[in-house]
């Protein structure tokens, strides 16, 4: 067996779905949300401490509202699609 053939039989195929995808991130950065901001307010973390959990929070919700934003153009896109086919659909009849 050659080394391409191989590689191809060893790899697994993924079929997820984008929107599934972007599910799952959100779930995921929703946890790190929460988490970073439970150990930012523990007593006793330093302030360094607590602008590095800080920053973690920060990131992770600039990475929420970026993916909020994609499925925002997402659907918009989808309900303009729909609009245009069935503007071309009302043409014809």
């Amino acid at each position: 067996m050659s080394e391409n053939q191989y590689e191809t039989n060893v790899k697994p195929t993924y079929t997820v779905t984008a929107k599934k995808h972007r599910t799952r991130l959100f779930t995921v950065l929703d946890g790190i949300i929460g988490f970073s901001e439970e150990k930012r307010l523990l007593k006793g973390n330093s302030d360094r401490v607590k602008q590095q959990w800080s920053r973690i929070a920060v990131s992770a919700i600039s990475a929420y509202g970026a993916l909020l934003h994609d499925y925002d153009l997402e659907q918009i896109e989808e309900r303009l699609s729909q609009l245009e086919s069935k503007q071309v659909l009302e043409k014809y009849k």
